[in-house]
Formats: C-alpha cells, sequence, structure tokens
C-alpha cells in the first residue's frame, strides 16, 4: 500500500483537515475516510467489514449469542479467503482453479473485531463510540500490516491538540520506514535476495553447503524483519500526524536472549493478542502450561499463512519456548539464578537465539517457493547441520506464490 500515490496524499493532506475539524467529529471523519479508501481499493471486503463491526457494536452488548455469531462469520470468512483455498490445492492439486487474492487486512481485522467483541463480553468496552470503533479498525496506515492494535490502548493514546511535535515524531518515523524499506532493503537487500530461488534450493538442497543454507535463512530472516518493520514505521508515523500512538511491534529482535524473549520483540502486537486470547484461556481450560504453548504458537503460525509450512514454523518457536521454560523451571528447582538474568548470559543467548530464530526461517522461506512443502521446510533445518533427508512424495507439487509481507 505505501507504493500507493492515493496513500501518501492521505498522509499528506488528511491531517490537516483533521486538526481543522472539532474534537468530537475527528475520530468519525479519520474513520469515514479510511473507510472510503480501503473501499476504493476493495468494496466487497470493505463492505463485509461494515456489516461486521455495525452489528458487533449495536447488538453485540445485547446477546451473548450475537456476540458469538459475529466472531464466527468473522473467522468464517477468514478460513473461506486464507485456509479453504490451500486445503483444496493441496487436495486436488489444482492451484489455478482454487487461487484467491486475500482480501485487504483480513487477518489483521478479524483479530481486531475478535478482540471487541470478548472485550465487549466480558464488560470492559462499553462505552466506546461507534465513530472510535470505525476509525480503529479502517485506520488505513495500520489496515493492511498492523500492529494489532487494541481498542482501549487506541483510545487512551490519543493526542486532542495539535503540535508541531506531532509533525516531527511521525515525518522522524516514516522516514526511517522508508529508508529500511527502498534503501536498505530494495538496495542493500534485494541483490542478495535475488540470488535466491526457494525452488531451486529444494531440488538442488544435497547440493548447497551448509554455510551458504544458513546464509540463505538468515537473509530471509533479515529481510522479512526489516521489511515488515519497516512497515510499520510508516504505519505508526502516519498515525501519529493524526495524534494517535499505536503500539509498537518491533524491538529489535536480533537482540533476544531467549525464545520468550525473541517474542517480546518480534510482531509484539499478535504475541500479545495471543498471550491474552489463546494462552490465558488455554491455562484456564487445561491447566497445562506446555499445551497452551503450543496452542498459542499454532494459531500465531496459521495466522500468517494457511499452510502447513507456517503450521510447523509456529511448533518449531512452541518447541524452542517450551524448552526455553523447562530449563527455567530446572534451574530454579536447584536454587540458582535465572539465565537471562546473569551479566555473561547475553555472550551465549543472543547467538544461539539468533541461530534458533534463522533455521525457523527455513519454513517461511520454502513457503515462498511453488513447488515447496513443509517436508522440504525439515530438509532444509536438517542441510544446516550436514544431514541430507530424501524428498518427500509431494515434492514438486505447484501451487500459488502468497503475496509480499505488508500487501496483504
Amino acid at each position: 500500500m505505501i507504493t500507493s500515490p492515493e496513500f501518501w496524499l492521505l498522509v499528506g493532506f488528511l491531517p490537516i483537515c483533521y486538526w481543522l475539524l472539532p474534537a468530537r467529529w475527528r475520530p468519525g471523519f479519520l474513520g469515514l475516510a479510511s473507510a472510503a479508501f480501503v473501499a476504493a481499493l476493495e468494496p466487497v471486503g470493505a463492505a463485509v467489514i461494515v456489516a461486521l463491526v455495525v452489528a458487533a457494536h449495536l447488538l453485540g452488548r445485547r446477546a451473548r449469542g450475537f456476540r458469538f455469531a459475529v466472531a464466527f462469520a468473522a473467522l468464517a470468512w477468514l478460513a473461506a479467503f486464507k485456509y479453504l483455498p490451500p486445503m483444496l490445492i493441496a487436495l486436488t492439486g489444482e492451484s489455478e482453479r482454487f487461487s484467491v487474492l486475500l482480501p485487504l487486512g483480513i487477518s489483521y481485522f478479524t483479530f481486531k473485531l475478535l478482540h471487541f467483541v470478548i472485550e465487549t463480553g466480558r464488560g470492559t468496552i462499553r462505552d466506546a463510540p461507534l465513530a472510535d470503533v470505525v476509525c480503529w479498525i479502517f485506520l488505513f496506515p495500520t489496515f493492511t500490516a498492523g500492529p494489532i492494535e487494541r481498542l482501549d490502548h487506541f483510545r487512551a493514546h490519543r493526542d486532542e491538540r495539535f503540535s508541531w511535535t506531532l509533525v516531527i515524531e511521525g515525518g522522524h518515523r516514516i522516514v526511517v520506514g522508508l529508508i529500511k524499506r527502498f534503501v536498505v532493503v530494495d538496495m542493500l537487500l534485494w541483490p542478495l535476495t535475488e540470488r535466491i530461488d526457494p525452488d531451486q534450493l529444494v531440488f538442488l538442497l544435497d547440493e548447497v553447503a551448509p554455510w551458504r543454507v544458513w546464509g540463505i535463512c538468515g537473509v530471509t530472516y533479515i529481510v522479512a524483519w526489516i521489511d515488515f518493520s519497516a512497515y510499520t514505521d510508516i504505519a505508526l508515523g502516519s498515525s501519529r500526524l493524526f495524534g494517535l500512538r499505536i503500539q509498537e511491534n518491533f524491538d529489535w529482535p536480533i537482540l533476544a536472549t531467549s525464545p520468550i524473549g525473541f517474542w517480546r520483540r518480534w510482531h509484539i502486537s499478535l504475541s500479545q493478542w495471543c498471550q491474552t486470547y489463546v494462552y490465558m484461556p488455554m491455562i484456564g481450560l487445561t491447566r497445562r502450561p506446555y499445551v497452551a504453548i503450543f496452542a498459542t504458537f499454532i494459531v500465531i503460525g496459521v495466522w500468517h499463512a494457511g499452510s502447513l509450512s507456517y503450521l510447523v514454523w509456529g511448533l518449531w518457536h512452541a518447541a524452542g519456548v517450551v524448552a526455553w521454560t523447562a530449563i527455567g523451571r530446572a534451574v530454579k528447582r536447584r536454587g540458582g539464578r535465572p539465565l537471562d538474568r546473569r551479566r555473561w548470559w547475553p555472550l551465549v543467548g543472543v547467538p544461539l537465539t539468533a541461530l534458533f530464530v534463522t533455521a525457523s526461517f527455513a519454513f517461511p522461506l520454502v513457503h515462498g517457493s511453488r513447488h515447496g512443502t513443509a517436508w522440504d521446510g525439515l530438509r532444509v533445518v536438517a542441510r544446516l547441520v550436514a544431514i541430507d533427508l530424501p524428498p518427500g512424495p509431494a515434492s514438486g507439487t505447484p501451487r500459488p506464490t502468497p503475496a509480499p509481507v505488508g500487501d496483504r
């Protein structure tokens, strides 16, 4: 979306109109303008979102059954576009017949709406005007690439008066995002990514040296981080021009000292959402933290894409978090200090975590190919340690190439 001239026209001129209006009209104005922008790009998707949001706001607090119906409708819409087509392609092998284009922002919208429906049922959201809800849902800088902003955070962190500080902060963040996206990624890293052909890697994996596989996975990880965080910088900077302080989504994940620390720095809004709405309910239901961890990361994995590769990616991170948690409990039982509180641990924890995360990007790498499978992702991981696994029976089955991060 950041390559769209219309997006930058809105960023350049909409804040002027916004601040000239009385404070009570601003959320409605920004919400309608954002909804109109989304509708111009995708009328049907915008109409579905408007219908679900209005239904959730006007009727959701009246009946538990109706709240459930709204949540079910949102999840069904997500499944119909994001998960059903890959399943049909996997079963039939007819990629052209069942390929669909994901509606703009469908994953972010669905998780936002579920947050609204759940918190409305809990009674923590009671007095949110429809204008605030529409503005929060459709806010055009964050609509397609997040973060998954909570409504309470959105309403509590907005300025009512214009100041040039907002322009300076917002402009600085936008410039940082543009430099990341078009200088670091496109000019510096893109030449490296052009040399990476996931399909060729899958078919010729046995001939690729392990150190080169590490380099390919590492480049995939770094590009994903910088590219995704660039979209976040632009989204947060653009929102700041309207006096909105949207929550952060990345905090130098390459400096994480443990698998848990990584998820406190990577896609923060998604991990917090899943902690609130998956991990905590699963703890209450099962009383088993490890089961809750795996459930949480299954959701995180399939949230990214409806594929086995991302499911295994989620399971990989779940295994890392479980292992780290188990080590911490063992150290605690013996009366020792947690590893991440020891002065020397960053010297060990940072490189170990970086290796663990880099290896996990074998699965997004394979997902980006047209012929790779989750088994091929495991083959890439094995090749990192010079182990050769045989190709799976499903290797070589074509499927549609996923949309770039941030575009859908």
